[in-house]
C-alpha cells in the first residue's frame, strides 16, 4: 500500500489528538496500549446515593450501590429502601447519579426495578434535576427494599 509502514506492535491505539482520560491527555502522536486505554475508561465502584422523596413516601432509606462506567455508559445496580405513605398511590423517588451527568430526555436514563410483592419499578431520567426518578405503585403502604438496574450515557455536565 503505497509507502505505508506496518510494524509488530499489537493492541495499540494512535490517539486524534482529542483523547483525553482521568489521567490526562494523549497527544496526536502518542501511542496507547489497548489495555491502557481500557484500564482509563472503564471504572467500577460503589456509592451510596442522596434520595430525595418526591411523592407519597414517608421515608426512603440508600444502600452502598455499585456502578460500572465504560467508555461513556454507566450501569448503576442495588437496592433501596421505600416506605410509601399510601398503598397504591403513585409514588415518586429521586436518585443522585454516581457520576454527574447532563440529562436532557427522560429516555436517556432507563431501568427497572422491583419488589417480592410483584411491585414494578419504573426508572427513567430527571432532567430538571440530573438524577434518576423512580415511578411506581406500591403495593402495600410498608418500608420495601426494592432490587434495581439502570443505565445512562453520561454527558458532562
Amino acid at each position: 500500500v503505497g509507502n505505508a509502514r506496518f510494524d509488530a506492535r499489537v493492541n495499540v491505539a494512535k490517539a486524534s489528538g482529542y483523547a483525553t482520560n482521568i489521567n490526562g491527555s494523549l497527544g496526536a502522536n502518542d501511542f496507547a496500549t489497548k489495555g491502557y486505554v481500557d484500564s482509563t475508561r472503564s471504572i467500577e465502584s460503589t456509592y451510596t446515593p442522596s434520595l430525595t422523596n418526591t411523592t407519597n413516601i414517608a421515608a426512603s432509606t440508600a444502600y452502598t450501590t455499585h456502578y460500572q462506567r465504560v467508555g461513556d455508559v454507566v450501569h448503576v445496580w442495588g437496592e433501596v429502601e421505600i416506605d410509601a405513605t399510601t398503598a397504591l398511590t403513585v409514588t415518586e423517588l429521586g436518585m443522585e447519579l454516581p457520576i454527574a451527568s447532563s440529562i436532557t430526555n427522560s429516555s436517556e436514563l432507563a431501568g427497572t426495578a422491583a419488589h417480592e410483592d410483584n411491585t414494578a419499578v419504573q426508572i427513567k431520567g430527571d432532567p430538571t434535576n440530573d438524577r434518576a426518578k423512580f415511578r411506581l405503585n406500591p403495593q402495600t403502604n410498608t418500608a420495601n427494599v426494592y432490587s434495581f438496574h439502570f443505565s445512562y450515557k453520561y454527558v458532562a455536565p
